[in-house]
C-alpha cells in the first residue's frame, strides 16, 4: 500500500513489483511517491 494516498497494490501489481532490478525506482501509479520496497513485505 502507498503510505501517501493510501491506493492499495493489488497481488498482480505486487508480483510485478517483485521483478524489478532491485535499484530501480517505483513510483506510486496515483500519486507518484516514491515506493520503497522492504525485507519484510517481501519485495
Amino acid at each position: 500500500r502507498c503510505e501517501g494516498c493510501r491506493l492499495e497494490i493489488n497481488g498482480a501489481d505486487l508480483r510485478e513489483i517483485a521483478t524489478k532490478p532491485s535499484d530501480e525506482v517505483l513510483r506510486c501509479p496515483e500519486c507518484n511517491r516514491i515506493l520503497v520496497r522492504t525485507h519484510e513485505a517481501g519485495l
